[in-house]
């Protein structure tokens, strides 16, 4: 091994060699946000200026005392929802410096087939948001013990929350005034919930929150002849959650929430490690923040001019027990001016599944898909990159609908992507063939010119057509190299797509979760990028690496990567879904097959070539 690494075996490491190994180093790169992320300008604006007025008087300190409409919920489908604190007690507001009286607030609680939700009568906003359907366990719910997926952090805010001109009415009384407190929304029902703000010297202004039956999607207005001429600012306050929080799994505790806002002509994907406050302002289409597998956006009816406010802040999450670590969440809030009485919006709050992010037509999928600002610009990654992910996860999920099983399906796409670059793999192999015997008429032409580098190239150019040669298909790393994109794009979807999130495979029994790193049993202790988790499919195909590089490498200047190569994907790959490690290794097996199978072409393309110039064998 002395010989591969010291002085003269770095000389003879190739560019094609450095290059393999940029791009794998790139790729880790480009999704390990520890080493970038989107710097913002630090200022303060009138919407985060506004939210730090919260607690401020407001006309709504003026309201008379009420009673409390319910106090329990024992009894009830909604008891999962009895730990919400905001509206449990009761809150006294200041009128004045001199006078207080105590307001109390009411909870409304809304079943529907996706959510047990809770609404705040203090400002009219959503403060609990629970997915009927998915738990922490896992894959969704299978009975009422699973605790289910809380969508807001119920510390910061909630959602719908209403400023006018930069006056905050979160802490004011929206009065629902049917005095029922319990709502079940099913099927292709809907169920409007109207709030009432009323102030002694402003008209009333009136939020209708609008629940449906069998649908993620939440709508939401504001009315009043108050706004008319106004700023009318709705916010996102309370972030996502995160899911998979209580996971041991070591790429959920890295798991980064991104905030998007989708323009008419363009895309802004963010992502933070500390708290600062962005503002930018368009005709947007849908503003969203993500966690790993769901996702909150608001849009409204069409595209509209807004500015929005996006306020990035850091909040402990529990990690790998009882372990505690700072991870970045978003606030969003969008501002517009309002030359009508009402200004209506919808959030849709829940699973990021590919069917029902498009049944909205508004971008949502392109959020979850996207890549970070800095880097999608640079390399305009954000045009071509989403359309990949979502052409991969719509034929994974079609190819499931047919063979059930998940594992069997990404078999399956490896065999059809195989079977698209082969092509390019057989051309490419017999142009290296060529060139592997018109090398020592190579050799000669580079000393014949090394002086005269223009006078070489055109050499070199003008003996590759006499052979039947193009630069283009010499590249033996072509192939790979346009996999490139299929393969991010898995890392991508398997790692995120929530279709896959507790799907199992009977292929290898001992997965019960493609989406995330195969875990024969956890080490004592945890190894520099290997990670704590011991893993039998990335030792199976390093193997299978090693055997390929054995019979593909003939290069004595590449023959360090016969050796390196192997363990540099053992320690890459133990922490990536197990999905993308069977892609991979099955990939690498039918490599060893494809390579038995165009060997002879390149034998025989060899021997032609030997008989057409005249090179001894």
């Amino acid at each position: 091994m002395i010989r591969f690494f010291g002085k003269e075996g770095r000389k003879k490491v190739n560019k094609n060699t450095l290059f393999a190994v940029s791009m794998i180093l790139l790729i880790m790169w480009f999704f390990n946000s520890k080493f970038w992320y989107h710097n913002v300008r630090k200022r303060k604006t009138p919407i985060e200026l506004a939210v730090e007025k919260k607690k401020e008087s407001t006309d709504s300190t003026k309201q008379e005392p009420r009673k409390r409409k319910s106090d329990t919920l024992q009894g009830s489908v909604f008891d999962t929802l009895s730990t919400v604190t905001d509206a449990q007690k009761k809150e006294g507001i200041p009128e004045s410096d001199s006078i207080q009286k105590q307001v109390t607030f009411d909870t409304i609680f809304v079943e529907t087939e996706n959510f047990l939700c809770a609404v705040s009568e203090r400002g009219g906003r959503i403060i609990s948001l629970k997915t009927r359907k998915y738990t922490n366990a896992g894959d969704e719910r299978k009975n009422s013990e699973e605790e289910p997926i809380e969508l807001i952090n119920q510390n910061n805010g909630g959602i719908f929350n209403l400023s006018i001109n930069e006056q905050s009415y979160d802490d004011t009384l929206f009065d629902h005034e049917s005095g029922k407190t319990e709502y079940s929304v099913h099927g292709n029902e809907s169920k409007e919930l109207r709030f009432v703000f009323r102030g002694k010297n402003k008209q009333p202004i009136t939020k209708r929150i609008t629940f449906f039956g069998n649908e993620y999607r939440i709508g939401y207005s504001v009315e009043s002849s108050y706004i008319k001429g106004k700023t009318i600012t709705v916010g996102m306050e309370s972030g996502i959650t995160e899911s998979e929080e209580k996971s041991t799994s070591r790429s959920d505790q890295y798991s980064r929430h991104r905030a998007h806002v989708i323009f008419s002509k363009s895309r802004e994907h963010i992502q933070r490690r500390k708290a600062d406050t962005l503002t930018m302002s368009g005709f947007y289409r849908l503003c969203a923040v993500t966690s790993k597998y769901f996702i909150m956006g608001m849009f409204g009816d069409t595209v509209s001019d807004a500015e929005i406010t996006i306020r990035s802040f850091l909040e402990n999450r529990s990690i790998q027990g009882n372990k505690q670590q700072k991870k970045g969440n978003f606030s969003i809030f969008v501002s517009s001016f309002s030359d009508k009485e009402k200004q209506t919006c919808y959030v849709f709050a829940g699973p990021a599944k590919l069917n029902e992010m498009k049944k909205y037509d508004v971008g949502l999928e392109k959020a979850v898909f996207g890549v970070a600002s800095g880097i999608g610009k640079f390399f305009k990654a954000d045009a071509w990159f989403p359309p990949i992910c979502e052409f991969v996860l719509w034929l994974l999920l079609k190819l499931q609908t047919v063979f059930k099983d998940y594992g069997v399906v990404i078999l399956i796409l490896t065999v059809l992507l195989k079977i698209a670059t082969f092509p390019l793999t057989y051309s490419s192999t017999k142009s290296m063939s060529r060139v592997q015997v018109l090398q020592p008429k190579i050799t000669a032409l580079r000393e014949r010119y090394k002086g005269n580098p223009t006078k070489m190239n055109q050499e070199l150019m003008e003996l590759y057509r006499a052979n039947g040669m193009s630069p283009f298909n010499m590249a033996g790393c072509l192939p790979m190299f346009l996999q490139l994109p299929v393969f991010i794009s898995l890392y991508v979807v398997l790692g995120k797509a929530i279709e896959l999130r507790g799907a199992g495979t009977v292929l290898i029994p001992w997965i019960h979760d493609l989406s995330k790193p195969e875990v024969i049993f956890s080490l004592p202790f945890s190894i520099p990028m290997y990670g704590d988790n011991f893993a039998l499919i990335p030792i199976l195909m390093a193997a299978v690496t090693y055997f390929q590089n054995k019979m593909t490498i003939k290069d004595p200047n590449q023959k360090a990567m016969i050796y390196v190569m192997p363990i540099f994907l053992l320690v890459l790959f133990n922490n990536f879904a197990s999905g993308l490690v069977i892609y991979w290794t099955f990939s690498s097996v039918l490599g060893l097959g494809q390579h038995f199978l165009i060997n002879k072409v390149k034998v025989k393309e060899t021997r032609e070539m030997q008989q057409r110039t005249g090179a001894k064998k």
